[in-house]
């Protein structure tokens, strides 16, 4: 295995008005060169958190425990723990020239009062040390390997002039141009309708075909996870619950909550079948249950365990964990 990242124990707490909320809790995952993993998991899963930690990019009521650890194989092979990072500077490098983040809504990334060529050039200078017309010929460039039509002119546009579509296709455009090792693409095609969803995950895969990048992709969609992940890791109130290949985790979900999303997927070859929701709501961070945190909304949880005692994370197979009492017996406890 050619490991890019490797996630241990990370637990990230809040210090909030009512108290400290820990809503992340004892994640581990790995990422390798070339590979992409899909983090999946309803609104409020810990997906975003968990992920933004890996850019230091959380406020500064966040508390990383300190049996956290994130380790990150830089480009000129250095191994960096990103939890001890500490100067402007090396945060600097590793924001975007290491790890580059796609947003979840372009928008809300781009300043609406510089050009995107603007924003996209000041990447590169810091980056890529390019300057003036070899920075602005590297974000044409960027511009045009993304699909966006006549870059030469769409560079002096502004985001407002833009569709959505082609926000965030300008939105990857500037993530890729600082060159990073990693991509963190944050639900990048939730507010796309479906045809240029798909334009966007082709368009994404062959970028990563193309420059060898790592990958995390978030989403709540299993859907859109089948279609550009490697491996899944699904994620239920800050813990993960289970992981495994792609297609070995759709074919065969072994947690309820996976069950659950993947039942909730609208079918074409059943257009008549209704929708089956996960019944009740993911409760919030400081209201976390006792034992296993999905057992509340689990049809199959048992009295007085599910309830009580949280499960063991079990490897039942070679490159499969899951964490749910239905499979305590299987496997080995996982490392």
């Amino acid at each position: 295995m050619n490991k890019m990242l490797t996630v241990e124990d990370l637990t990230i707490s809040f210090r909030t008005d009512e108290g400290v909320i820990t809503p992340v809790q004892k994640v581990s995952f790995e990422v390798e060169a070339g590979k992409t993993l899909g983090l999946v998991g309803e609104s409020g899963s810990g997906k975003s958190v968990s992920t933004k930690a890996l850019m230091r990019l959380l406020p500064g009521s966040a508390v990383l425990d300190r049996a956290s650890r994130m380790r990150y194989r830089a480009k000129d092979g250095r191994e960096i723990d990103i939890e001890n990072v500490r100067s402007t500077r090396a945060l600097r490098r590793l924001r975007g020239g290491e790890i580059g983040m796609i947003f979840q809504e372009p928008m809300a990334s781009f300043s609406p009062v510089y050009s995107i060529g603007n924003q996209m050039m000041e990447a590169i200078r810091l980056h890529r040390g390019l300057r003036g017309r070899a920075a602005r010929a590297l974000a044409i460039e960027m511009l045009d390997k993304v699909g966006i039509s006549n870059p030469t002119a769409r560079i002096d546009q502004f985001p407002h002039e833009m569709s959505g579509g082609m926000r965030q296709r300008a939105m990857i455009a500037l993530a890729l141009s600082a060159g990073p090792n990693l991509l963190i693409a944050d639900e990048p095609t939730t507010a796309l309708d479906v045809t240029i969803q798909a334009q966007v995950l082709d368009l994404m895969r062959s970028l990563q075909d193309e420059l060898g990048m790592g990958m995390i992709f978030i989403t709540h969609d299993l859907g859109v996870i089948a279609q550009i992940a490697d491996e899944i890791a699904v994620m239920y109130l800050g813990t993960i619950v289970e992981k495994g290949p792609t297609r070995e985790v759709i074919r065969n979900p072994m947690h309820p909550y996976t069950v659950g999303l993947l039942e909730a997927i609208p079918s074409l070859d059943r257009l008549e079948a209704r929708l089956k929701p996960v019944p009740g709501d993911i409760p919030s961070p400081s209201e976390r249950p006792s034992g296993c945190a999905f057992h509340p909304r689990c049809i199959q949880a048992v009295s007085g365990l599910c309830d009580v005692q949280a499960p063991p994370e079990r490897a039942p197979r070679a490159g499969r964990a899951v964490s749910c009492w239905l499979h305590a017996e299987e496997g080995r406890t996982a490392a």
